[in-house]
């Protein structure tokens, strides 16, 4: 942590499936209103928001698979892939702001943004090679062109807000594709970089997912990493809070596509939250919530557009028993369903009360680890939504009774 602001600073994420429409858009403006008004309210020097944003739905996998094509040749392929992708976000500047020196500007920055993606697939497709390096200097497009239309988006909303690009103060390792966050230099950065837009600007916006080596190479920090940038940034800059906002209503004690009738968890300690991303949870990732877990700074997962429905807060409190059915994919037609528990010891009686539940014809694995509250079931994956269901209706039937 640097040495405090004399603001109160929440930090925000605006997740991908929000930033895909204009009406996304629109409510994350009504987002930030909402926050800087609380902010204003509740502290007396006054307060500041930092909004970190991801790229846009299907973005970094539309700009993977132009990469991959090119390293196989396919040039008119990667090129097609690029352009429709920026058709989709200049269709979305002219519709948020027509007619306007700032949509203007944006269009002018998607051209120059194209013309470097070309670039590097042609190359690509020239030596038949993605290195590491060149993939990550190509998916942190995705995250840049969020960066500046959300800007300018909540800007011409009447907004004194200023940007920041991550990738002058996010120092991270030389791992493209999983790079790490050096904490330390990171803050020395913040220091420089943030801290003097935090005195100048209400709300400051920044892009997740990406950062550079000490070098200044572009590097990407691996899926879900935009929450990573922003619990850091929290960490560092002393946050009261951190509030994902995406398109669920807070962690659920099972995916909601999937099973029916699932109940919210209002509350998750950071340990139960770790637990539930290491075994699939869609929403988080493992390493993602750690510097918010190091600072005690409590992290919401918030529904953009129901903000006042139910969510869920992430502390160092949390309740002793919030079971969650997670459903993962693996290879060979397999998959794995994950009961994640209170205690290893509900975790044996389950396996036993599974036991006795299923037949098992000699098709599943069943295992529950001594040493954590996680009972997991392997299987044919055409059986895991079956399975999943009745693991659900089976040990979460007394909490809707609660």
């Amino acid at each position: 942590m640097i040495e405090p602001l004399p603001y109160q600073i929440e930090v925000i994420k605006i997740g991908g499936s929000v930033l895909n429409s204009v009406i996304g858009f629109r409510q994350m403006v009504d987002i930030v209103k909402l926050r800087l008004h609380g902010l204003q309210v509740a502290a007396p020097a006054g307060g500041r928001l930092v909004v970190v944003v991801s790229a846009f739905a299907n973005t970094t996998r539309t700009l993977e698979t132009a990469c991959r094509l090119a390293e196989l040749g396919d040039i008119q392929g990667a090129l097609s892939g690029c352009s429709e992708l920026m058709l989709l976000h200049r269709s979305l500047v002219q519709e948020l702001m027509p007619e306007s020196a700032a949509g203007e500007a944006l269009i002018t920055l998607l051209a120059s943004v194209e013309m470097e993606i070309r670039q590097v697939l042609r190359g690509i497709a020239t030596v038949r090679q993605c290195t590491p390096r060149s993939l990550d200097r190509v998916l942190a497009m995705g995250e840049l062109l969020a960066l500046h239309i959300s800007k300018h988006v909540i800007s011409d909303s009447g907004i004194n807000a200023g940007w920041a690009d991550a990738r002058r103060f996010v120092v991270t390792s030389g791992t493209f594709g999983a790079a790490e966050p050096l904490v330390e230099r990171t803050g020395a950065m913040v220091r420089t970089h943030v801290w003097p837009l935090l005195q100048t600007f209400d709300c400051l916006v920044t892009q997740g997912f990406v950062g550079a080596t000490s070098d200044g190479i572009v590097t990407t920090m691996g899926k879900e990493s935009s929450t990573l940038t922003a619990t850091l940034l929290a960490e560092l800059l002393d946050a009261t809070s951190v509030t994902l906002f995406t398109d669920v209503n807070g962690v659920r004690s099972a995916d909601p596509k999937v099973v029916d009738s699932t109940i919210c968890h209002h509350r998750l300690s950071f340990q139960q939250a770790e637990l539930a991303a290491h075994h699939g949870l869609k929403l988080l990732y493992p390493t993602t919530i750690g510097p918010a877990w190091r600072a005690a700074i409590p992290v919401s997962i918030v529904n953009a557009f129901h903000p006042s429905g139910e969510s869920t807060t992430i502390s160092s409190d949390g309740p002793t028993r919030a079971p969650i059915v997670i459903i993962k994919h693996v290879e060979n037609m397999l998959a794995r369903v994950t009961l994640c528990l209170a205690s290893p010891r509900e975790a044996l009686i389950v396996l036993g009360q599974l036991a006795t539940e299923f037949d098992t014809a000699g098709t599943w694995h069943v295992t529950a680890n001594p040493t954590e509250p996680i009972v997991s079931v392997a299987l044919p994956h055409d059986q895991a939504v079956s399975v999943a269901l009745r693991m659900h209706e089976m040990i979460l039937s007394p909490l809707r009774q609660d």
